[in-house]
């Protein structure tokens, strides 16, 4: 399964940013996220706009953190905002995984977070 990879902007520390270009949900092949070669954190913004309920699963990594396990977010036609520590859910090729339930709809966007 190829995921569908979300580009990930860094937000500067004391400017505005435009909000990122979304990409959308692809319940089929799940996403990528490349996480941030610098410290800080991935912030996922997911717009659910499927009218039901819909769970986002944010796959735990390979690194110390991981043993928390994954995080599933379930979503009805909302949009959340979700902080996500690289030290969790980095995997070993310094990626993110996110798996889409099926027939969930909308858009993923993600933003680097420096520290």
């Amino acid at each position: 399964m190829a995921r569908t990879s979300v580009p990930t902007p860094a937000v500067p520390k004391g400017a505005s940013t435009l909000q990122a270009t979304g990409v959308a949900v692809d319940a089929a092949n799940g996403h990528v996220v490349v996480a941030p070669a610098s410290s800080g954190h991935t912030l996922l913004d997911i717009d659910s706009t499927f009218a039901g309920a819909k769970t986002f699963t944010i796959k735990k990594g390979v690194h110390p953190g991981s043993e928390l396990g994954d995080l599933v977010v379930s979503l009805n036609a909302q949009r959340a905002l979700v902080l996500v520590p690289s030290d969790r859910f980095m995997q070993q090729d310094g990626t993110v995984n996110v798996d889409v339930q099926a027939g969930a709809t909308g858009t993923v966007r993600a933003y680097h977070i420096p520290y």
